[in-house]
């Protein structure tokens, strides 16, 4: 319908159309970014919230008592600098 108004104008079959053709050109293109975002961004949130829930979650079953990795391994395996030289690395 916008471009029908703007060529109209163009083309010499109407007069005074091509500026109403252009702002409905415009409350269009914007009505379609309302849009899609309307259906987009909830999308992400409910995504994200899912996410956290479940991270949440896990860090209520992890148990306080469990030593984490590199305590439970010995020192000659978790690598460290030992006589000024890095270890572990390769």
């Amino acid at each position: 319908m916008a471009n029908a108004l703007v060529h109209g104008e163009a083309l010499g079959a109407t007069t005074d159309t091509a500026s109403l053709g252009l702002d409905l050109a415009a409350h269009a293109i914007v009505v379609m970014i309302v849009i899609i975002a309307g259906r987009v961004i909830p999308f992400f949130i409910e995504t994200r919230l899912v996410g956290a829930r479940r991270t949440a979650a896990r860090q209520r079953k992890a148990s306080p008592s469990s030593p984490p990795c590199s305590v439970s391994r010995p020192a000659s395996q978790r690598g460290g600098v030992a006589g000024g030289r890095q270890q572990g690395w390769v």
